[in-house]
């Protein structure tokens, strides 16, 4: 260029030559294959509308998951929930049952108190008796231990308090919410009506087996 071997006039003139001559080749590869290119066209467009579908799937599909994944711990709660019920009532069942075999009489056990030969059998019930009315002492006792408790709550002097105190300490271990029995079925025997009315049952049953 210094020398000016170089005509920039005619080096212009070719480039826009070859210009000219590859935009005419590209117009004519363009329309050659313009059905080509509708074509794909038409398939991207479908494409697009696919993917589109696909999304608002997925979408729709990520909100049910949602849905279920909150059904699911719904459903895991309430199943923890049945699960403490069904324990609950196999604890109070079995509380139940163990009380109730602690205080009813049977029917055999009465007939043969009452009128079967004092043999071997006569002596098993009678102790089987006399564990049932050492279960009803004990309901007495905590009944007892009720009644005096109320009496405490309603001293107003200190002093008196104390004095009533010295004179109940021998009867502190005859029983209270916190006994055995009562952890067994949730409730003080002594305030069950089914406890109150076996009560006299035992105890007279217990005096003709002495009678005898």
């Amino acid at each position: 260029l210094s020398d000016g071997s170089l005509d920039l006039a005619s080096y212009s003139s070719t480039i826009e030559r070859e210009l000219e001559t590859l935009e005419r080749s590209c117009i004519d590869i363009y329309r050659s294959k313009k059905t080509e290119i509708a074509s794909l066209r038409v398939e991207m467009e479908a494409a697009d509308a696919v993917l589109a579908k696909l999304q608002e799937m997925l979408l729709g599909f990520q909100a049910d998951l949602g849905g279920l994944s909150g059904d699911i711990r719904s459903l895991q709660e309430q199943s923890k929930n049945l699960g403490i019920q069904l324990r609950n009532r196999k604890d109070a069942e079995l509380g139940l049952r163990c009380f109730l075999s602690k205080i009813v009489i049977p029917p055999n056990l009465a007939d043969v108190i009452c009128h079967g030969d004092v043999d071997g059998t006569f002596v098993d019930c009678v102790k089987d008796l006399n564990a049932k009315y050492e279960y009803v002492q004990q309901m007495e006792a905590e009944k007892k231990k009720e009644k005096k408790k109320a009496a405490l709550e309603g001293e107003e002097n200190g002093d008196e308090e104390d004095k009533y105190n010295d004179d109940t300490d021998d009867d502190e271990d005859d029983g209270d919410e916190n006994s055995p029995i009562t952890a067994l079925i949730g409730i003080i025997p002594s305030k069950t009506k089914a406890a109150n009315e076996m009560y006299n049952h035992i105890y007279k049953l217990r005096l003709r087996a002495v009678t005898r």
